[in-house]
């Protein structure tokens, strides 16, 4: 598994939040050849079967890319991909990364990040 951090604006390894609206904890782990995952792979994060895990978490697991500057998630079940605008990074002292993200859905208004904005936080062996 990569190293988490953001390198050159592109994000690698475990970014983990809560859900805004529902409260609920959420991970993140982007893989390499834009593979993205919200499940914690069976056997650790050293070494991942993405063939049998994407079989098990279907609706938790695909692909993400930037696009239109925007990060969109795909999976295969037929779900909209979700489209995030990236608001900024920032790295805290002790080199932690946050990236704050908000749904394209919502207007980027102080109000709607205030609300509706996610901060993940990078998740490493630091």
């Amino acid at each position: 598994m990569p190293e988490s951090a953001v390198v050159i604006g592109v994000p690698q390894g475990i970014f983990v939040g809560r859900g805004v609206l529902s409260g609920k904890s959420v991970c993140l782990l982007f893989l390499g050849g834009g593979r993205i995952t919200r499940a914690i792979p069976v056997g650790g994060l050293e070494s991942v079967d993405w063939a049998r895990h994407r079989a098990a978490h279907a609706g938790d697991s695909g692909t993400w890319a930037f696009e239109r500057g925007n990060l969109v998630i795909r999976s295969k079940t037929g779900r909209k991909p979700e489209e995030h605008a990236i608001l900024g990074y920032q790295v805290a002292p002790d080199g932690v990364v946050f990236m704050t993200v908000l749904d394209i859905h919502y207007p980027r208004t102080k109000k709607n990040i205030e609300m509706y904005a996610e901060q993940w936080v990078e998740r490493s062996s630091r």
